[in-house]
């Protein structure tokens, strides 16, 4: 009765329906601005991604400066008089496929010596800093501070906005303050080249960069699109020698409009509003909190400074943060949420992405897929883009797994340049070791012929004509060939004392490469002792000792290289520490070896080595 008397009451049905409906178009927009906020939440995202990108692509840009700059600097220090020609040689192929460098210059004690290009720069050669007020305390600064500097932007007499960054040099040699140098390295950067950068990096989204601290409400020195406070931008701040840059970064069709959702959601929530009210409210109060509760787990993800990936049971991706896409810009359209691991990694192997699995595609996969499946160890990995990530992965107990991406790219480079710069000391020394070795064993092998001059035929032809003449001019000349032969013996020892040095320190460079392969022998030792004591026997004889071994017909299984150098360096260093009395080899055969000693009367603890 009471329903039915509700229902009778035309004006109760009116408010009834007006309620209903009203209640229903309530509905409708919670809907249509739960849309527009998830919407805007992709476009916020996808922002921030473009922001990150874009601002390590500046950073790579001015980190390739310094590599330019250490590689000229270099150049400089090893040829302090490099001309312009040289200068020009070394630096075309560094920036020829760089067009963001515009020109290169080379300073000297505050004045500009080298330009690259030459025909558009030759106008600010032999200008002076100390008389330029704009680019003069750039050049003092680096001076004083020792360290990079990144100045501008300037209006250049090329034609255009630029900045510049210096890097210092110090030449000539460093222990003589009077021939010591100073100067920089220059490199010029157009600021629409960094302008064309952020926008090949990512075309959805309007760029301005600021030379400066950020101030969205002064322009300063703000290059690039227009944007202001009502752009509500994404703000980046990086630092490039000191000197920070303010990256302003918004969507190019802006945040987003009220959403088009079709109209039938409102007839439809204008229908169902009456028997499904209280269950569409439920729900909707589930789907924000699930919502919050994914949104506030998706921004912690998505604050990890290294790349973050979690996988189902199924091996399927459930979420990751931008900087795991990032890594892999040549798969990153198949790094979607359900996507298998599998399929990413093959696509990712079909496109390139993994140095190591060019030339062995599907061994390399399996390989990944067992590190994957039973992930022990963390793995290293080499990208498209020469950059190297460490791999780290573990399974969790519902059969999920977690992986982490960590850039260990700076890592590897320091170890390659490491392991380069010792192999171009190796290469330095095997080189100079037949240069010096070469003409240094002439020069002993002249030595000992003068030593024994006396016993030449045409010498000992002229001793006769001098004694048939007097014997005072026998005498004469012969102390002229006293002094002679003396001279030619210090010339002989000092020579072979030099020969020992350089087999020294040839040997410590091999000593160093431990996977060298010995050159195995019988060796005699009588042959390898005997050869030591002529070896050494000058440098005992300027010291006034006595260097005497004993003899044996023993023979060892060896290298008899790396036995002489062992045998050299412990006599040498014996004679070296001993000033009065001398040095005597020994040996003694003992079961299946033979123990060679080195005695000396000097001040040094006696080394024992067995062969």
């Amino acid at each position: 009765m009471a329903l039915r008397s509700v229902l009778e009451n035309r004006a109760m049905s009116v408010s009834i329906a007006i309620a209903i409906f009203c209640l229903g178009l309530f509905l409708a927009r919670v809907l249509d601005m739960n849309i527009t906020q998830a919407r805007l939440y992709e476009v916020q995202q996808e922002t921030n991604e473009d922001a990150y990108d874009i601002v390590r692509a500046i950073e790579r840009r001015f980190a390739f400066h310094e590599f330019v700059s250490v590689a000229i600097s270099t150049a400089v220090l090893l040829d302090p008089d490099l001309d312009q020609e040289s200068f020009a040689s070394l630096a075309q192929p560094l920036i020829k496929d760089h067009p963001g460098i515009t020109n290169l210059a080379l300073e000297t004690e505050y004045t500009v010596t080298h330009v690259y290009p030459y025909a558009s720069n030759k106008a600010i050669l032999g200008l002076d800093y100390r008389e330029s007020a704009t680019f003069g305390p750039a050049v003092k600064k680096i001076r004083q501070t020792n360290a990079p500097d990144l100045s501008g932007p300037f209006s250049l007499i090329q034609g255009f906005d630029g900045v510049i960054y210096r890097y210092p040099i110090e030449f000539g040699d460093v222990g003589d303050i009077q021939t010591r140098r100073q100067g920089s390295v220059a490199i010029v950067s157009s600021v629409s080249s960094l302008l064309s950068l952020a926008e090949q990096t990512s075309s959805n989204v309007r760029v301005a960069i600021e030379f400066g601290g950020a101030d969205i409400s002064s322009k300063g020195n703000r290059f690039g699109a227009n944007i202001t406070e009502e752009d509500a931008p994404i703000i980046r701040t990086t630092e490039v020698a000191g000197k920070p840059l303010t990256i302003y970064v918004t969507p190019r069709e802006g945040w987003g409009t009220a959403s088009e959702i079709n109209y039938g959601v409102y007839v439809l929530a204008l229908i169902l509003v009456g028997t499904l009210l209280g269950f569409l409210f439920w729900a909707q109060r589930l789907l924000k909190s699930r919502r919050e509760s994914w949104q506030q787990l998706s921004q912690a993800i998505e604050a990890i400074d290294d790349g973050f990936a979690l996988f189902d049971p199924d091996d399927r991706l459930v979420l990751c943060n931008s900087r795991y896409k990032a890594f892999y810009n040549r798969s990153a359209h198949l790094i979607v949420p359900g996507a298998k691991f599998s399929n990413i990694i093959w696509g990712g192997v079909q496109r390139g992405q993994y140095k190591d699995a060019i030339g062995r595609e599907e061994e390399w996969f399996e390989e990944r897929m067992e590190a994957h499946r039973n992930p022990v160890n963390s793995i290293v990995q080499r990208l498209d883009d020469d950059r190297w990530l460490k791999v780290s992965e573990a399974k969790l107990e519902d059969g999920s797994r977690v992986g982490f991406r960590v850039d260990i790219t700076s890592l590897k480079r320091a170890q390659n340049e490491a392991e380069s710069a010792n192999q171009a000391k190796t290469d330095f020394l095997n080189v100079m070791s037949h240069e010096i070795r070469t003409p240094l064993s002439a020069i002993i092998g002249f030595s000992k012929v003068l030593k024994s001059a006396h016993r030449l035929p045409a010498v000992k032809a002229l001793v006769e004509e001098a004694a048939a003449e007097s014997s005072a001019t026998k005498r004469r000349f012969e102390a002229i060939l006293s002094h002679f032969e003396n001279y030619a013996e210090r010339i002989d020892v000092n020579g072979q004392h030099l020969l020992n040095i350089i087999n020294d320190i040839l040997y410590l460079n091999d000593f160093d490469k431990a996977d060298k392969p010995l050159n195995l022998t019988a060796v005699p030792i009588s042959d390898i002792i005997q050869t030591t004591v002529q070896q050494l026997s000058g440098l005992a004889d300027e010291k006034g000792l006595y260097l005497n071994a004993a003899t044996t017909d023993a023979l060892v299984h060896g290298d008899p290289v790396k036995l002489q150098q062992v045998l050299v360096n412990l006599v040498g260093n014996a004679i070296k520490f001993t000033d009065a009395g001398g040095v005597r080899i020994r040996f003694r055969e003992a079961d299946e070896f033979v123990q060679i000693s080195i005695e000396d009367t000097g001040c040094g603890i006696p080394v024992v080595s067995g062969v």
